[in-house]
């Protein structure tokens, strides 16, 4: 049951949200979902093809793959046609080669930055606190935000195991108004913000090698950026071709992502957090628990793993106490290639499921796992982005939440859950599965995998704590 303090505390919350942090719904917006990883890279080629003034890319990470490589031949193709590009990535983890940040320093029209927040050092994972957003926007009326990052596995290129994902497409019908222009209005802070370092400046201090004794390993560092860039702009100029030549079809399409599967003139919501001030108390994670407090029927929550801060115990708690429909779909330990993160949920999974009474299921194809990150409330209100229901994303990691109100579009999101549902399992109250002539077939942990798991799980605690 509820103490005062929690009670009060819960109180707090709602009243903060409905004054500062609830979704300003903007009408007049089309959106689209893109649950396939086809689509997915297929609108990220025609939005960096139909860009005409703006290209904003905001990624967690990129790669050294072909998506990759695709996007930075796109990237500078752009720019060579008088677009003004401009890039913010993670400052640990962004993965952008030197010699691809060489060829885009150079570019008049193209200026990287990475996002380096302050981190305590005392707090081991605020060594690793991340910019955790994942968009891309045109002339700041089309976007493209979700889970995917800028790497093959999201979009089903390559050997690796697929991690599905999922985004959402909006797309302004009114220019200086709307989501999409209150997210360019946030890329803009985030631009400007003194945590966000200019990289271009830092490529060229590797260039020029200050301070380096009698210049030595500054000229071999010179050499070896121009070497690498050199490779670069062969590599990319050489796969681009081949592209080009194999699958015509996927570029200058001109194809308009707002004609079909969209739904039209409904309300949305950009919700981004407070630039170097994340609290749970604030920006996504308020947005979110004020929504799902307002909850009056059913949550429908998907998550690559769900790890419970204690101010979403309480929550949860809530729903139950108001006879809540409670339903996740989440990764199993056969499938999740985190076991850190799979492991805290497993931890967690008894109060799920003894306490809250939730319905759990747990995703079984042994070839992709689940990534992507949505909750459909109430079957009328559909939030997708890149925020895990895990304590780094409450309180630590910069995170990116589309809001949507529409019956329509949160069957289509209902849809896509249930879906992925099917090749899942469902779990009873003690946490064994529940069979059924449909169920798939349930994938084999390894006894030592199994048991790393239960030994982990006792350290979830710890987890939540150190963010």
């Amino acid at each position: 049951m509820f103490s005062i303090l929690k009670i009060q505390n819960t109180l707090i919350s709602i009243t903060l949200g409905l004054l500062f942090f609830i979704p300003i719904y903007v009408s007049a917006d089309s959106v689209r979902l893109l649950e396939e990883p086809d689509d997915a890279l297929a609108s990220r080629i025609d939005l960096i093809q139909q860009a005409k003034d703006t290209l904003l890319m905001e990624y967690y990470s990129f790669s050294n793959d072909e998506v990759a490589t695709l996007v930075y031949a796109l990237t500078l193709e752009a720019a060579d046609r008088g677009v003004e590009v401009r890039i913010v990535s993670d400052s640990l983890v962004h993965n952008l080669p030197d010699g691809v940040l060489a060829l885009f320093a150079e570019h008049e029209n193209i200026d990287v930055r990475l996002f380096q927040p302050i981190r305590k050092i005392y707090i081991p994972t605020h060594w690793n606190k991340h910019l955790h957003d994942k968009s891309m926007v045109i002339d700041n009326s089309q976007l493209i935000a979700g889970g995917r990052n800028i790497d093959n596995r999201f979009y089903n290129i390559g050997d690796n195991m697929l991690t599905r994902d999922r985004d959402i497409y909006v797309k302004s019908d009114s220019l200086g108004s709307g989501a999409v222009t209150d997210y360019a209005n946030y890329f803009d802070d985030l631009w400007n913000n003194y945590q966000t370092g200019t990289t271009t400046l830092e490529i060229q201090k590797k260039y020029e090698c200050p301070g380096l004794i009698l210049g030595i390993p500054c000229r071999q560092m010179q050499k070896g950026i121009e070497k690498e860039k050199l490779e670069w702009k062969e590599r990319i100029d050489s796969f681009y071709a081949l592209m080009q030549e194999d699958r015509p079809e996927i570029f200058n399409t001109n194809y308009q992502w707002d004609s079909e599967h969209t739904v039209h003139d409904v309300e949305v919501s950009a919700v981004y957090d407070v630039i170097g001030d994340k609290t749970e108390d604030n920006g996504t994670s308020l947005a979110l628990r004020t929504a799902l407090l307002a909850a009056s029927s059913s949550v429908y929550a998907q998550s690559p793993y769900i790890i419970p801060t204690d101010i979403m115990e309480d929550l949860w708690l809530d729903l139950k106490s108001r006879d809540i429909d409670i339903t996740f779909l989440t990764n199993s330990i056969y499938t999740s290639p985190n076991i850190l993160s799979v492991s805290a949920t497993d931890h967690y999974k008894p109060f799920f499921l003894e306490e809250i009474g939730a319905e759990w299921w747990e995703f079984q194809d042994g070839e992709s796992s689940i990534h992507a990150k949505s909750l459909v409330i109430d079957n009328n209100l559909s939030i997708i982005g890149s925020y895990n229901l895990d304590p780094r994303s409450a309180h630590t990691n910069m995170e990116l939440l589309f809001f949507v109100k529409s019956e329509e579009f949160a069957e289509t999101l209902t849809n896509a859950q249930n879906t992925l549902r099917e090749n899942s399992v469902q779990l009873d109250m003690s946490g064994d599965v529940i069979l059924i002539e449909s169920s798939p077939e349930v994938g084999e942990v390894s006894f030592f995998n199994r048991m790393v798991v239960e030994i982990l799980s006792f350290l979830a605690p710890l987890y939540a704590w150190s963010t």
